[in-house]
């Protein structure tokens, strides 16, 4: 998941770009909410199935649900995509990805 976010940074930023924007969007529009709400949902749940389901991780965090988990690092992925897009020092760039990596092992 990481690297696929990594590879979209460097190889299509438009397709980061046009999310953010449509994300903004979905804060003023019901139907453009709808869609980015349902969006969200189908990635964590694809989260939950694909990383967290037979992950060791949901042994230390016992007491949080995979839903709420897998929520956390898609925000964590997102919130972390649009500050790589934001900054200026571009070498950096797969480290700050990188370190999401501290949550997933």
């Amino acid at each position: 998941m990481i690297n696929f976010f990594k590879e979209m940074l460097k190889n299509n930023p438009g397709l980061f770009r046009l999310l953010y924007d449509f994300t903004g969007l979905a804060l003023w529009s019901p139907s453009f909410s709808t869609l980015l709400r349902n969006l969200f949902k189908d990635l964590s749940n694809m989260i939950e199935e694909l990383i967290l389901k037979n992950s060791h991780l949901m042994e230390n965090l016992q007491g949080y649900s995979p839903a709420l988990l897998a929520r956390m690092i898609l925000g964590a992925m997102f919130g972390t995509a649009i500050q790589v897009m934001l900054d200026e020092d571009k070498e950096n760039l797969p480290d700050a990805l990188n370190a999401i990596r501290i949550v997933l092992d």
